[in-house]
């Protein structure tokens, strides 16, 4: 990871398999490495450079993965793309118990040990591996905090001893709302032989200023030649905001809820205001016959060829374009 400006916020190039990736970089929400409704050759299109997969995605796919072996991007037609592993499914929150990650399966709840994350990582070959994290509500005792920390602590020492030669681990910092916790579980992960960062326990149940005054404490208390990442945030005045904080990776869910919703998000990538708004509630009958593209002078496939009176009327159709369109 190469540092190139550090102002009110990092600008970096983080270097995975001969593939440069400008950073601050967004790392979006997959279903089993794919992103939903769209087909691969209209991901290369968004260009997109890494993608999220997460373990309670994958771990049905176990056998089928070891026995394939070839991992997740030649199975997704998606060659092109870097991929993270990471230990929770953004979209789903299920507390682990005291000794094994807990994950909520079609199956039902799997427990699943630091060796079977590993084993499962071998599988899908990612670029990233994220060491497995214990999360808790922020509101969580003290005695969970600790717990929490300890027992991350514990799963990234197991991941590491398990690491090869090629694998990038990103250790995760974890610790709820606790600033001791924090401190602690940063100040342990940046001693050990990790290559980067992960903010973990964030996009749960945290207030704003709460969230920022934790990311400020774990920067404070970390190697800060080595990239960050945090799990999963909202809406882009808050990726801005963590910006000026100095995060450089985001796993983000928030354009995948969007489009599920039928909303489309509208902002000037130059001269970013926050006051304007940001989205687009497009199931509205004031957009029926509305003949604009979603954003003025977008260059994107959405904006130049189709209206927002056409994708309120695939909304309102339950066409599953709607989808396709607004992930564009």
């Amino acid at each position: 990871f190469e540092l190139n400006a550090e102002c009110q916020g990092r600008r970096g190039v983080l270097m995975l398999n001969g593939v440069a990736i400008q950073t601050p970089c967004l790392v979006p929400y997959t279903e089993e490495g794919h992103l939903p409704s769209l087909t691969p050759d209209i991901v290369d299109q968004l260009k997109l450079e890494m993608l999220q997969v997460s373990l309670q995605d994958m771990w049905p796919n176990l056998q089928m993965m070891e026995k394939y072996g070839n991992g997740i991007k030649k199975l997704n037609n998606l060659e092109n793309h870097l991929y993270m592993f990471i230990s929770r499914d953004p979209l789903t929150y299920y507390e682990s118990n005291k000794n094994n990650v807990s994950i909520n399966t079609k199956g039902g709840i799997r427990t699943v040990s630091s060796k079977d994350y590993m084993q499962l990582a071998r599988s899908i070959q990612p670029d990233i591996i994220t060491s497995i994290s214990y999360d808790i509500s922020w509101v969580s005792s003290n005695k969970r905090k600790r717990a929490c920390v300890e027992n991350t602590l514990k799963w990234l020492d197991e991941c590491l001893e398990l690491k090869q030669v090629d694998d990038i681990i990103f250790g995760t910092i974890v610790g709820g709302s606790g600033e001791m916790d924090r401190y602690y579980s940063a100040t342990q992960t940046s001693q050990r032989n990790v290559d980067g960062f992960m903010f973990g326990g964030f996009g749960l149940d945290e207030e704003e200023e709460e969230k920022y005054r934790i990311v400020n404490k774990i920067i404070e208390n970390i190697d800060a030649s080595k990239p960050r990442a945090i799990t999963d945030q909202g809406d882009p005045v808050c990726v801005m905001e963590l910006v000026s904080h100095g995060i450089d990776i985001f796993n983000l869910t928030y354009p995948h809820t969007m489009s599920c919703l039928g909303i489309a998000i509208v902002f000037p990538l130059n001269n970013f205001d926050t006051q304007q708004p940001i989205k687009l509630d497009l199931h509205s009958k004031e957009y029926q016959l509305d003949q604009r593209p979603l954003v003025e002078n977008c260059e994107c496939y959405t904006c130049k060829t189709h209206t927002r009176a056409y994708i309120h009327h695939l909304i309102n159709t339950h066409e599953i374009l709607r989808r396709i369109l607004l992930e564009m």
